[in-house]
């Protein structure tokens, strides 16, 4: 795909599918909701709407420092009305836009979490997930989960067991959502019935483990590196969405880097980034032991691989095929 070609999800083609498919999921078993899931935290794309001002139901995350107005929102809508088939097809819009290069490099983030299949209300799915998932304590600090954004939940949904799974869906069915790839994505059980059914919600809350807190903390870093490779070259968008667990290469390699110092965010953008573009192995190439004697001792990343290759870090791929 050349530079002043349009991307291939974003074409509206591509969304009016996904609204066919979501009018297709929402029509199935009597009593099935569809509730849109919208995050307002950097602007509300529905906001002044007399139908979803009507509707929302904000999630009460008590976190000391959250203002609830940036909370995300829950509105159910009926699709066999024509307005509320409108506000579907406009968040639908919304998603695979903010799936832009453009816009993610503009950091406009993710205005809609998702839709959500659920039989409750959006009052009791919205205080089901401020009271078993959003809230956390790591090592003293209370820490703010951010399931609801579709980036973070696309990469933590595979990486959690079954139990911590059903404790996250709680009263929902299934979560549906656009990746990163521009598909549609879902995330519950394999069957209809959803992973309760008629058994009661769950009483214990859902917690992660240090390595899973680990990964979500080091989101940021595979998301930069990504961004970063697909931004230089928009092939590469395609290129990775073929490879199988191409972020959990990413992730896997970042659990290194610490042992070699590297501690910084760009650092660890750059470490993702080569693991992206060389594999996840790169690291352990001789040419690097000079660069992580020097991170070892406190020299940054990037400036520590140019002294060493003497050449940008962006050419590292072609040093380490040269001394093969």
């Amino acid at each position: 795909m050349s530079r002043d070609q349009p991307e291939q999800f974003l074409m509206a083609s591509s969304w009016d599918k996904h609204v066919l498919a979501l009018h297709s999921i929402f029509a199935g078993p009597p009593g099935r909701h569809c509730l849109l899931w919208v995050n307002p935290a950097q602007s509300d794309p529905f906001e002044g709407g007399l139908l979803v001002e009507e509707r929302k139901f904000r999630v009460p995350i008590k976190h000391p420092r959250f203002d609830l107005r940036y909370a995300p929102y829950l509105v159910r809508l009926d699709l066999s009305r024509s307005k509320d088939s409108d506000v579907l097809a406009r968040s639908v819009e919304l998603a695979c836009r903010a799936w832009s290069l453009d816009s993610l490099r503009n950091m406009n983030g993710q205005p809609i979490c998702g839709w959500v299949a659920a039989n409750g209300s959006s009052s009791e799915l919205g205080h089901y997930w401020a009271r078993t998932c959003h809230l956390h304590y790591r090592q003293g600090l209370a820490k703010l989960l951010r399931f609801h954004d579709p980036a973070v939940r696309e990469w933590l949904w595979p990486s959690l067991e079954l139990r911590q799974r059903q404790l996250m869906l709680g009263p929902a069915e299934k979560i549906f959502s656009i990746s990163r790839t521009g598909e549609l994505l879902t995330q519950g059980p394999a069957n209809e019935a959803g992973i309760y059914g008629d058994q009661a919600l769950p009483t214990d809350t859902l917690s992660l483990s240090e390595r899973q807190w680990d990964e979500v903390e080091n989101y940021a870093a595979v998301h930069a590196a990504w961004l970063d490779l697909c931004s230089a070259n928009p092939e590469c968008r395609e290129v990775l969405s073929r490879k199988p667990d191409w972020d959990r290469a990413a992730l896997d390699a970042l659990h290194i880097a610490p042992s070699y110092g590297i501690r910084d965010l760009t650092d660890k953008a750059l470490f993702a980034r080569h693991a992206l573009d060389i594999g996840s192995g790169f690291h352990l190439h001789p040419l690097l032991q000079l660069v992580w004697d020097k991170t070892r001792t406190g020299d940054f990343y990037g400036p520590a691989l140019e002294e060493v290759i003497g050449d940008s870090a962006d050419r590292l791929a072609f040093h380490l095929h040269e001394k093969v």
